[in-house]
């Protein structure tokens, strides 16, 4: 048992609970142990190790500044998540056919026929289907495993209090995947538990196992992997995650000069726009419950001289990867985002200087600045958001990344075709209106809680008071 995982379980007073943990504990090392078959071949680690490094997040999180305080039977259920989330995808569903048509019965759709003719002889289709509903199968093995599973796993859930047995499963089933916001706010029968807060911290923490102790590249290194598989490896590999006291939380990928030059863009989006983009929902899940989490807009792609160029096969897939995105690509123009500032921003003032209100999240805007016009966003605390502001260049464009303190302002100057990815989350406060100047942009916000999500700062294409847009 790690440390950080020996503090969690201080929070279980109840020995029952204490004694239940430690079974699911041993049975989820069983069923990932080294020894034994793999129903997914060549994929990243998700046994034991893995439910460690997710408790050490979940530690970070909940230590940080704006972190959860858990009561007993939550802290009970976010660890018996942790050890199980990722049982589906140790589930022979050819040995456990029950087990799948109840993972069904709760959403899954596999596409395929299961033939396997043993526990390590799943075709790669059959893989993907079973690591697609992994989820599912995860809520109903725990489930059915009283009477449909290997004994240890059978005598552990055995252990696990009835009263929160479908608590269980639903935190399970939605620590991937599924859109967290439809996860039930309450526990079934314990009404003062928050099982979406459960949810939330165990995605949260199990999507932030991203870091370069998941994996031994030795093992990409030294046998075949399907190429996308061999990727993620790859990334693993380089990336550093760091959560800090403020609830702050930096992604820093390394890649050699030669290959942050030639492939950093598309990386960036593969990892880190990818990991922003599919966890906001979770952020927001998270300031329901007043744990203010959120990703750091310094989380980037970085060059590093002394690391290790993406072997040939890597960049293959890169390059495919950068085709596919050129050939969807579309480019904003500056007039067809004027007409989809309903999109971000209602409209509450008149002529001349307009007021602007924030909606509820997630509205999303690409505001384009044109040449020669500045920036300028205006912030109460400059400490706290000092590392919150950037700019992100697409098109080609480099990242703007670069702020000073003048007057509590941030002041930038574009270049023509920047564009600014917008979101907005809603306020505990309306902040004040925008005011529109002739070829200045201000947004003035009164509270530190009623910024914009971290990363994604609010500038508005509206017209000036000289009528230009």
């Amino acid at each position: 048992m790690t440390k950080h995982e020996h503090l969690l379980r201080k929070l279980i007073i109840n020995r029952e609970l204490a004694n239940s943990l430690d079974q699911l504990r041993s049975a989820a090392g069983k069923l990932w142990s080294d020894e034994g078959p793999r129903v997914i071949e060549g994929y990243t680690d998700h046994g034991i190790r893995h439910c460690e490094r997710i408790i050490d997040n979940v530690w970070s999180l909940v230590q940080s500044r704006k972190g959860p305080k858990l009561s007993e039977i939550e802290a009970y259920v976010l660890l018996a998540g942790i050890y199980l989330h990722d049982i589906g995808m140790q589930c022979d569903v050819v040995k456990y056919p029950e087990v799948a048509a109840y993972a069904k019965q709760l959403g899954a759709s596999f596409g395929v026929e299961f033939r396997a003719s043993a526990t390590n002889r799943f075709s790669l289709d059959e893989q993907k289907a079973v690591r697609e509903n992994h989820h599912y199968l995860s809520a109903a093995w725990i489930s059915l495993a009283v009477r449909d599973g290997p004994d240890h796993l059978r005598n552990a859930m055995k252990t696990v209090p009835p009263n929160y047995l479908r608590d269980l499963m639903d935190v399970c089933m939605w620590h991937s995947k599924l859109p967290i916001g439809e996860c039930p706010y309450w526990f079934n029968l314990q009404r003062q538990c928050r099982k979406r807060l459960i949810a939330a911290i165990l995605r949260l923490a199990d999507e932030l196992d991203v870091a370069s102790s998941r994996v031994n590249i030795e093992t990409v290194r030294s046998f075949r992997l399907p190429a996308d598989h061999a990727l993620y490896w790859w990334l693993h590999w380089r990336t550093n995650v760091e959560i800090r006291a403020s609830g702050t939380i930096q992604l820093t990928l390394w890649l050699h000069p030669d290959d942050f030059n030639e492939y950093g863009e598309i990386v960036e989006d593969l990892f880190i726009r990818k990991f922003k983009d599919k966890n906001q929902p979770v952020f927001e899940a998270l300031r329901e419950d007043d744990v203010g989490v959120d990703l750091s807009a310094y989380s980037n792609v970085e060059s590093y001289p002394e690391g290790e160029k993406f072997p040939p096969e890597i960049t293959e897939l890169l390059k495919s990867c950068r085709k596919e995105k050129a050939a969807g690509a579309v480019v904003p123009t500056r007039s067809s985002l004027l007409g989809q500032t309903e999109l971000c921003l209602q409209v509450v003032g008149g002529p001349g200087p307009v007021g602007h209100q924030c909606p509820a999240f997630p509205p999303r805007l690409y505001c384009v600045v044109p040449n020669e016009d500045k920036a300028c966003i205006s912030f109460q605390d400059w400490e706290e958001m000092s590392e919150q502001i950037r700019g992100e260049g697409r098109g080609g464009l480099p990242n703007y990344r670069e702020g000073r303190c003048v007057g509590m302002s941030f002041r930038g100057r574009f270049v023509q075709g920047f564009v600014w990815p917008v979101a907005i989350q809603t306020p505990s406060r309306a902040p004040k209106p925008v005011r529109a100047e002739s070829k200045l942009y201000v947004f003035e916000v009164p509270r530190y809680d009623c910024l914009p999500s971290v990363g994604e700062q609010i500038l508005c294409v509206q017209e000036d008071p000289t009528g230009r847009p």
